[in-house]
């Protein structure tokens, strides 16, 4: 069987910026491994999902691929048995690709599905929210599910098994992060998540939080500097705590603390390599962001934009969130940030309908949001997350018009505010 030197991926990206980065590494892989990037999903050989999980709508996004892939191949069966009305989409059979009959499988032409990301990851990862195969009847027409740890090793293989890669393709494998030139580029130093908010899937979909090693994390910035990219995000699900193995010493780590942080030793010096100009990160949470991280957002190449999720204004919310911060504290944290630097914007991000959210915690979150003056606000209302503890130990007892009526008001206040 001859495969086209044609054979493309399309890759579709749902979710956060460290998605982003990830797809910018599978993109390197495939082209390593001799494919090219396609301008839309029905021109590809190999689609991937990168998908996310932190609300129900992103995992829908994934679920409606179903009814897309149904119509496309319906109008493909009938341009193979001669409709004139129908546009030339069997790309695949006219460009040699197998279909799924040459390998004993169902009728339809290639596409081979992936699906990989936080829904993989809570399917295949040690932490499980669902089982493997309670994904895939949700979710008939993936081939295979790779979390977000595996498809660096497992996908090359695949690959091959089904006639689209050559082994010796995979012998001589070496590749880079496909980034976009003139943009930021994307720096992973850690993977995954110990925090366990009771609302989140990360730390199934990710699993352990691992810090990847100062050496590596140097010399990529030393790389990427001499590639042109001069304005470097630092991403993880956490950064506060890279570097910090001890678990109890992680969970001790308290917001205003005296703890000298590894993270905010690495942004010294990662600012002080020559030819860096901007340097950023993502993601910060307030619960341990020590004294030792407010100086450091003093240096002069450090972002004048710092996004730090609060969730809520109400304690009560926040207890229940199992958020380890109260609001004094971070009222005080965002005081000290503001002496220290006095030109930072803020960003957060805030869940309302949260479960047993009343109107007066809503209202604490309009008198933060007031007080604090955000520059951006990020707002979702509450959606159960299936195996997170805030949808086993609560009801979700929010109404939807509820939630849609506090979430207008966020966006109205903010408006005004920001108007």
């Amino acid at each position: 069987m001859s495969i086209s030197p044609k054979c493309k991926y399309f890759i579709q990206t749902y979710g956060c910026q460290m998605n982003t980065a990830d797809s910018e590494r599978l993109s390197g892989l495939l082209e390593g491994l001799g494919l090219s990037a396609a301008e839309s999903w029905s021109e590809a050989a190999v689609v991937v999902l990168y998908s996310c999980s932190v609300r129900q709508a992103a995992e829908d996004k994934v679920f409606g691929w179903g009814k897309k892939i149904k119509e496309f191949n319906e109008a493909n069966d009938q341009m193979i048995n001669g409709s004139k009305d129908q546009k030339d989409i069997s790309i695949y059979h006219s460009a040699g690709f197998p279909t799924r009959a040459d390998r004993g499988q169902a009728e339809r032409p290639f596409p081979l599905f992936i699906l990989t990301g936080c829904m993989a990851g809570s399917a295949r990862g040690e932490r499980k929210r669902f089982s493997e195969k309670e994904l895939k009847h949700k979710a008939s027409f993936i081939d295979y599910i790779l979390g977000p740890s595996e498809w660096e090793q497992l996908l090359p293989s695949i690959l091959v098994r089904e006639g689209l890669v050559s082994p010796e393709r995979i012998a001589a494998l070496s590749y880079q992060p496909k980034r976009k030139v003139g943009q930021t580029a994307f720096v992973n130093i850690s993977e995954g998540c110990d925090n366990f908010c009771s609302y989140c899937v990360v730390p199934y979909g990710r699993g352990k939080e691992i810090s990847r090693s100062k050496n590596e994390i140097l010399a990529e910035a030393r790389h990427l500097v001499e590639q042109g990219f001069h304005h470097l995000t630092l991403l993880g699900q956490n950064v506060n705590s890279w570097g910090i193995t001890d678990p109890e010493h992680k969970r001790n780590i308290r917001i205003n603390s005296d703890t000298a942080l590894p993270f905010a030793s690495l942004l010294r010096e990662i600012h002080e390599i020559n030819g860096i100009e901007r340097l950023s990160f993502l993601t910060a949470n307030p619960f341990d962001f020590t004294r030792d991280m407010v100086q450091a957002l003093a240096l002069p190449k450090v972002d004048r934009y710092l996004h730090m999720a609060v969730q809520s204004g109400s304690d009560t919310v926040l207890d229940r969130m199992n958020r380890r911060h109260t609001i004094a504290e971070y009222r005080k944290l965002i005081a000290s940030i503001r002496k220290s630097v006095p030109d930072i914007e803020l960003g957060t991000d805030i869940i309302v309908g949260f479960p047993g959210e009343t109107e007066e915690e809503f209202s604490e979150t309009l008198r933060l949001i007031s007080d604090i003056r955000y520059n951006v606000v990020f707002t979702a209302m509450y959606s159960p997350r299936p195996g997170t503890s805030a949808a086993t130990k609560y009801a979700d007892d929010v109404p939807k018009a509820v939630k849609k009526e506090r979430y207008a008001r966020v966006q109205d206040f903010l408006a005004q505010q920001l108007g």
